[in-house]
């Protein structure tokens, strides 16, 4: 329940920088602004940086910024790819990369 809260907690927080960068540069930020594939990729990001965790949306943040660029000419493919890396995430890293990196360091020590 608490990496629940947290994760909306770190999502809003977004939302609300977003609207906030929006209006002091002079932009009116309307309710448009904020459509299903902005909500999808907040969503995208938190999942699989990994849910509680503070660098997880940050590492989520990352690679969802980096490898849709990097996809040039298939780049309309956008949400395509964001739903196949969802669903691959929530199958086979539950706890997102943050997982990954947790399990690493127990094996380690």
């Amino acid at each position: 329940m608490q990496a629940a809260s947290r994760g909306g907690s770190h999502g809003s927080n977004l939302n609300g920088n977003y609207a906030l960068s929006r209006v002091s540069s002079g932009w009116k930020s309307t309710p448009d602004d904020f459509t299903i594939f902005i909500s999808s990729i907040i969503l995208a990001i938190m999942i699989l940086g990994g849910k509680g965790t503070f660098f997880g949306p940050i590492v989520g943040a990352f690679i969802l910024t980096i490898i849709p660029e990097s996809l040039g000419e298939f780049s309309r493919y956008k949400m395509l790819f964001f739903g196949v890396l969802l669903i691959l995430t929530i199958t086979f890293l539950p706890g997102g990369i943050m997982q990954l990196v947790r399990n690493a360091r127990t094996r380690r020590a």
